[in-house]
This record gives structure tokens, sequence and C-alpha cells, in this order.
């Protein structure tokens, strides 16, 4: 990474902006609270910006957490992102939801250990995958997939660790990826995911949006 990147995750109820400068430095705002990604996200980008004294013109790129998640969170984010990156012709880094979780979650695990990240969907479903640590970062171990939440039982094997935000014994909390883990997974391996053909950016829902 030779220039800042912007990173912006939406998905869930953390809403989050981050600019990395280094693999160790970033600039940070969080806020943990339902219902406040439209009207809060771009004073948040602007605030994060001024404070590092970082123009739009001075990034890299502009990654953002592409699912799965809040089908409305996702769109905020990712339209957003669309229309910054538009304005200064920035490329795009879309970022796996999980797989920045998972980033966030193995800085402080041993190598080799099991680890299981399950987020709530409805009051019936989570999204779910399983991942390994490995010397450095992690490795996918089974895609990420919609699961009843009473087959999760299934999916845990002793002495795994299960991380997120379902009613579950043993589970170890976790209330979203904060946007420093989109932004070091966008420079670690973002590189081949970068575009600026804006138009086939879509969130990836994994689950069909059904209106009520």
């Amino acid at each position: 990474m030779n220039k800042p990147i912007l990173a912006i995750g939406t998905a869930g109820k953390l809403c989050s902006v981050a600019l990395l400068i280094s693999e160790t430095d970033y600039f940070l705002y969080n806020i943990n609270k339902n219902q406040v990604h439209s009207e809060k996200l771009i004073n948040m980008i602007d605030i994060v910006l001024k404070d590092s004294k970082t123009e739009l013109s001075d990034l890299e790129a502009i990654a953002v957490s592409i699912g799965p998640g809040s089908f409305t969170g996702l769109r905020i984010g990712l339209s957003t992102v669309k229309g910054l990156a538009l304005g200064c012709n920035l490329p795009i880094i879309p970022v796996s939801e999980f797989d920045a979780t998972a980033l966030q979650i193995s800085a402080s695990l041993k190598k080799d250990e099991i680890f299981n990240i399950a987020i709530k969907v409805n009051s019936d479903e989570i999204y779910y995958a399983k991942y390994q640590k490995e010397q450095k970062y992690f490795s996918l171990v089974s895609n990420i997939e919609i699961i009843n939440v009473s087959d999760l039982k299934d999916k845990i094997q002793q002495n795994e660790l299960l991380f997120g935000n379902v009613n579950y014994p043993d589970i170890i909390s976790i209330n979203g990826v904060s946007a420093e883990n989109i932004a070091k997974w966008a420079s670690l391996f973002g590189k081949d995911l970068l575009t600026l053909n804006y138009d086939y950016l879509e969130p990836n829902y994994i689950k069909n949006f059904t209106a009520r």
C-alpha cells in the first residue's frame, strides 16, 4: 500500500469508518447504534478525513464491506462509496464482511485454531462460516452459508471457538467488524479486486430480499 485506504463498514448495527495509513496506524470512528447509518455516515467520513488531514484525492482506494449483512446497511454503505469514488475517479475494493471479521479475530488466536462465525439473519437463521488460523493470517474452511439456528450445534466441533451475535452457549460476542480491519484486509488481499466498474458492484446478500 503506497497511499491511505478509506474503509467503510455498514453491514450490521456497527457503523464504522477508518482511514488506514499503514499496517499499524489508522484513524477510526465507530457508532454502535441501530439505524443511524444514513444519518451519520457522511459526517463520520468527513471527520475522519479532516482529523487525518487527508483529501479524497490522496487515497489509493476506498474499501467497503460488501456483505453479508443488513440489506439496508449494505445499500447505504455501497451507494455512499460509489458516490465518493466516482467523484474522484478512485477504485473500490469490495471486502467480505466475514473475511474482515476473520482477520480481526485471528489476530488474537494461536496457529491452527479453528474458529466459527455466526451472525444473526433473523430469529430463525444465521450467516455461518468456519475458519482456521494460519501462521500469519487465516484460511476459509467452509464457505459462508445461511443455516437454521438449530443446525449450529452440528457445525461446531469440540474445542472450536465460536464468535458472533446469536444466543448460543460459550459464544464470544462480536457486534460487527471495525472498519480498520476492512481496510487492513483490502491492503493485504484486495489488489486483484480493485475496480472502477462501479455499476457491477452489488452487495453480497446471500439471502434474497423479501418485502414485508
